[in-house]
């Protein structure tokens, strides 16, 4: 009887290369497509700059950001540090360790935060194993 034979040795075996070539090249450009689209619509940390027009802390008082006083007089910071490497100051003050917590909890890149991070070690507010300085300390005095 025709066409009752295995698929494996039967009518259909001349399709049956093709047919897993093609599934084989469907999975992996399937694969490799649904790859770029997640990457290109995934959302984006933002950066310490974008954080803070967000979370509008040009106007907020570096007391005030720890939990001061709410009566406490405006201060400025001193022009060797950022407002942005000031609220990470914040969060080393908080307890977290290294920039990969900092980051995360800031929702900020981690790299950016490794360089902000390098940056006050540089300026000495910050110790090589991230730990606050007596300098940094007086910001938050």
């Amino acid at each position: 009887m025709p066409g009752t034979g295995s698929i494996l040795t039967g009518t259909y075996s001349p399709l049956l290369p093709g047919g897993l070539a093609g599934i084989a090249t469907f999975s992996f450009v399937h694969r490799k497509v649904s790859g770029i689209t997640r990457t290109m619509t995934a959302p984006s940390r933002a950066s310490a700059d974008e954080m803070m027009r967000r979370m509008n802390f040009q106007n907020m008082m570096p007391g005030m950001m720890m939990g001061s006083q709410v009566g406490a007089a405006a201060r400025e910071l001193p022009g060797d540090i950022t407002k942005s490497q000031f609220v990470l100051l914040g969060s080393y003050r908080q307890g977290y360790k290294n920039p990969k917590a900092a980051s995360k909890a800031l929702s900020m890149d981690k790299g950016e935060v490794e360089r902000m991070t390098e940056s006050l070690v540089t300026t000495g507010y910050l110790t090589k194993d991230n730990k606050l300085t007596a300098k940094s300390l007086e910001l938050f005095a």
